[in-house]
């Protein structure tokens, strides 16, 4: 994720919107920062006032609207990493206006180790509240973004090359349960079901128009239907 979120920052290129739901794991094994809906190009020094993102991954320059810049990424990657450790973001809280007010006020609480048998080192945990630093200056990544990050002791036994270069053997490589990649008829109902029609709803004001423009999927569904040649 790291390496990823640092190339796209040497682009000019702010995600803003990084979680685990846009995080894919490929056939591969490697990982994929997918959905860029709410991405911006900032230049080095401007920042962005917008309200933009998942509340729960929001930083607090994002919260308050003070500005923010590449350094929410950075941000959104500590919320990532304690929640894929612990089972839940740091700042967790079913109303919206008591997790944003944490996010800005609230420190950093990791759970007893023994107690609930959670797994994880003074290293990660190190990381993560250099990470959720609330203060974006001093934030780690400010001064030389993924470089400085991939320099903590947590990545001291990681080869960064070889995994730039996906070369590194990937922990997990997941099993998709069909032989070609372009085959994804597992993942999808090819069945038409009549009672699912029945029940699916379109307003009266919509028919027509969407009767004027049906003729207009054929070519995408023959795309779509046609098997790959690689």
């Amino acid at each position: 994720m790291i390496i990823a979120i640092g190339y796209l920052h040497s682009k000019g290129i702010v995600h803003r919107d990084l979680k685990l739901e846009n995080i894919l794991v490929d056939q591969t094994g490697y990982l994929k920062i997918i959905d860029y809906g709410l991405a911006k190009i900032l230049d080095e020094d401007q920042l962005s006032y917008s309200f933009a993102g998942t509340p729960e991954y929001l930083a607090p320059e994002t919260v308050d609207r003070s500005g923010h810049d590449k350094m929410v990424d950075w941000w959104a990657v500590g919320v990532l990493i304690y929640e894929m450790l612990i089972g839940v973001t740091p700042f967790f809280n079913r109303n919206r206006a008591i997790l944003l007010e944490k996010i800005q006020n609230s420190r950093v609480v990791f759970p007893n180790r023994k107690k609930y048998k959670i797994e994880f080192t003074d290293e990660v945990m190190d990381l993560v509240l250099k990470l959720l630093d609330k203060n974006r200056a001093t934030r780690i990544g400010a001064k030389d973004d993924a470089k400085e990050i991939l320099a903590h002791p947590v990545f001291k036994d990681i080869d960064v090359e070889a995994l730039t270069k996906l070369e590194a053997e990937p922990p997990f490589i997941p099993n998709f349960g069909f032989k070609e990649l372009s085959d994804l008829s597992g993942f999808f109902n090819v069945q038409d079901d009549e009672q699912a029609m029945k029940d699916t709803y379109i307003p009266r004001a919509n028919r027509k128009q969407v009767k004027e423009h049906q003729d207009e999927f054929k070519v995408f569904d023959k795309k779509i239907r046609k098997p790959a040649k690689d």
